[in-house]
């Protein structure tokens, strides 16, 4: 295997390495819960595992993707039902958003420090390309990010989000 490839591996390994001992650390639960009673008793979903769920990429139906989680979590053979998917949305109340900005703050400080990245004429190439999402409807998330009046239809609100690339990180 190419040496470089061994360095990248050791560096993310360091970075996985540096993401779990947050994700699993009091004071890390303790900034980014919404109410200081939140996450104290010891139930199925703790803090910790409600982190790694919500950063896990979700391909099928919330419950099925809860169940499969669980197992491998349970080092089972076979799905059986851990959490139910009212018990993931009531959790998911309790959490702040706060703790995937730093968790994400923390993947891009790292890769920007330790990660080497290509170059083309002096310069990084970026790429970056948004598009709007419809959001629940509730009063304060109306408050904050506004509503749309559509011509047919009750009014909703509407996220805008964006996503940047490095062009040359994703071409080889």
């Amino acid at each position: 295997m190419c040496l470089v490839w061994i360095l990248l591996f050791r560096k993310c390994a360091t970075l996985i390495g540096k993401i779990k001992e947050k994700i699993f650390s009091d004071d890390f639960a303790n900034r980014h819960k919404v109410e200081e009673k939140d996450f104290t008793r010891k139930r199925k979903l703790p803090f910790s595992h409600l982190i790694l769920f919500t950063i896990n990429l979700i391909k099928c139906s919330l419950q099925d993707e809860l169940d499969g989680f669980f197992k491998i979590l349970k080092n089972k053979q076979i799905c059986i039902r851990e959490v139910s998917k009212s018990a993931l949305c009531k959790a998911i109340k309790k959490l702040k958003h706060s703790a995937f900005e730093e968790l994400n703050k923390e993947v891009s400080t790292y890769g920007y420090d330790n990660i080497f990245h290509k170059m083309w004429n002096g310069f990084r190439l970026l790429a970056i390309d948004g598009s709007t999402v419809r959001l629940p409807k509730t009063d304060e998330i109306i408050e904050h990010f506004g509503a749309w009046h559509p011509a047919k239809g009750g009014i909703c609100a509407i996220g805008r989000v964006s996503f940047l690339e490095d062009l040359k990180e994703s071409v080889s």
